[in-house]
């Protein structure tokens, strides 16, 4: 079966591109011009875009390949947990912006 957007939808956590992009807004001004926050939304990026490549791959692997790279896969991930927490300002905003990995 080939994932649809509709099928994203239907999953518990997911956002629309409205609420995806209300998300980004609201980071982006409570980051403002703040040079440690922008530092730290750089690195977010960075580990989200790896991320999201791996995730990309995941149903293209074979089982031994997804096995070889289920470790780096699960690093990643928490270390992704890891930027959102350190990225918002109270444990709220962080469950709101970890909601995206």
């Amino acid at each position: 079966m080939i994932p649809t957007y509709e099928e994203y939808l239907s999953k518990e956590k997911s956002l629309d591109f409205e609420e995806m992009t209300a998300l980004h807004h609201k980071i982006v001004s409570e980051i403002g011009n703040d040079p440690d926050a922008l530092e730290l939304y750089d690195e977010l990026v960075q580990v989200a875009t790896y991320y999201s490549n791996i995730r990309s791959q995941w149903f293209l692997w074979n089982r031994e390949e997804r096995i070889d790279r289920a470790y780096r896969r699960t690093f990643c991930h928490n270390s992704l947990i890891v930027k959102c927490n350190h990225l918002a300002p109270s444990p709220e905003n962080a469950g709101e912006i970890c909601r995206l990995a």
